[in-house]
């Protein structure tokens, strides 16, 4: 194992993603100094400075800069989330300046598969293999970390990783559906995001990387994956089926929407064996036992067949003849304060609501390109229906519970999360890894 008393580790893009994961990896070694390279404020990250990393805001279209931030550092591992053009600038902009900062380690961004020059999927081809091309091309050691899909995705809508977002990946095993290209039979892997941190940990001890390093939590196939959550949630997934052909025609019809292109172009990858590879870490580092699929989804869907139902005691406020009795008398700026904060959900349920839906749809839309008083008219349409239906909802509210006793024991239909929280737990909070 390689000496690591005096390592310093770069990890650009550490503040969030997957790059958080590894960053928190390294540092629950306890061996390593961690220095995070990022376009935030750092000052905005004190939960990263205060476990003794160090956050320093970079440019990275300044090649001196970089150049002194990286003196001294041993490895460098990147965590770039950009689907662009810009990111694989970028990228190639902090390995120029590791290159001559005399950096010995770099890992690009690639966190995927074995992704080749012939990949199924076009931003790796533009994107991702020139980078490793250049790479090869100098004297620098390096590693392509590969951990497949994303296991935390399997867990969405419910969140399994604190710094991943939730997102359906193939399988949506809360509303029991799947959609897979292929047969479903072609083998891939997939890691949870914890378990990807703990094994990049790992190899900073490594005397030599090899040139791809596979980390696996589970090899399986949709199929396995579809039965298994079907025995989990006991009832019958229905499963979508489409032949690669098909798909290929459905990336032609929207080669214009980039990430919906690059989506079906992740299946695709899938179906033609991309995402199956070796885990050459899990057998250099035995001692690490990553969570199996098996145990994931147990642990987020066990017990979800149906809702389960519980009786809890519910305390209700005394019945009072005055529909305006409150436990506290809020200041004049407390009023001004809630009427502020009720003005802004308001804007965000009839503006930023809609426009965020339109933006997933692949939408475009300008807003200031409506008619003014068309938009006037429509705005304040939207502030009656919302002021009548808000009136009906607390004039109903109230009187219900005007007629409930001081304390009622009801029945709730709580599902597997509900009752946990109910219970005082706390649950921790997961792009296609690709």
């Amino acid at each position: 194992m390689a000496e690591n008393k005096t390592k310093l580790v770069v990890v650009a893009g550490g503040t969030g993603g997957l790059g958080r994961h590894i960053v928190d990896g390294i540092i629950n070694t306890k061996k390593y100094m961690v220095k995070v390279f990022t376009r935030q404020d750092p000052l905005s990250l004190s939960d990263l400075t205060a476990n003794g990393v160090d956050v320093v805001k970079v440019n990275y279209a300044d090649h001196q800069s970089l150049v002194f931030e990286l003196q001294g550092v041993h490895t460098v591992i990147v965590c770039f989330i950009g689907i662009d053009e810009s990111a694989m600038k970028s990228q190639l902009n902090l390995l120029d300046a590791c290159l001559e900062a005399k950096v010995k380690r770099f890992a690009p961004s690639e966190w995927s598969g074995k992704n080749e020059a012939n990949s199924a999927i076009q931003l790796c081809r533009e994107l991702k293999v020139p980078v490793r091309n250049k790479i090869k091309t100098s004297d620098i050691e390096f590693t392509v970390f590969m951990p497949g899909l994303f296991m935390d995705y399997f867990a969405s809508p419910q969140r399994a990783s604190s710094s991943l977002p939730p997102d359906i990946v193939g399988i949506d095993f809360n509303k029991c559906k799947a959609n897979i290209v292929g047969t479903g039979d072609e083998p891939l892997c997939t890691t949870r995001a914890d378990d990807v941190g703990k094994f990049v940990a790992a190899a900073l001890d490594l005397d030599k990387w090899d040139e791809k390093m596979g980390i696996v939590g589970s090899r399986t196939t949709w199929n396995q994956l579809i039965k298994l959550g079907e025995q989990i949630r006991g009832k019958k997934f229905d499963v979508k089926r489409t032949t690669i052909d098909e798909t290929l025609k459905q990336c032609n019809l929207i080669s214009t929407n980039r990430m919906m292109k690059f989506v079906q172009e992740v299946f695709i990858a899938i179906a033609q064996g991309e995402i199956d590879f070796e885990p050459i870490l899990n057998e250099k580092f035995p001692n690490i036992q990553p969570m199996t699929i098996d145990e994931f989804l147990i642990k987020w869907w066990g017990n979800k067949e149906g809702q389960e139902k519980k009786k809890i005691t519910m305390d209700y406020p005394a019945p009072t003849s005055s529909l305006y009795q409150v436990g506290t008398i809020l200041t004049t700026w407390q009023k001004v304060m809630e009427i502020k904060n009720f003005i802004g959900h308001a804007i965000e349920m009839i503006v930023d609501f809609p426009l965020y839906i339109l933006d997933k749809l692949g939408i475009s839309f300008n807003f200031l390109q409506i008619n003014p008083a068309l938009c006037s008219v429509c705005v304040c349409g939207a502030l009656v229906g919302m002021t009548a239906s808000v009136g009906v909802g607390l004039g109903v509210g109230l009187g219900v519970g005007l007629n409930c006793a001081k304390s009622a024991t009801v029945d709730i239909l709580t599902t597997t999360t509900e009752a946990i929280s109910i219970a005082g737990s706390n649950i921790t909070n997961t792009t296609a890894s690709i």
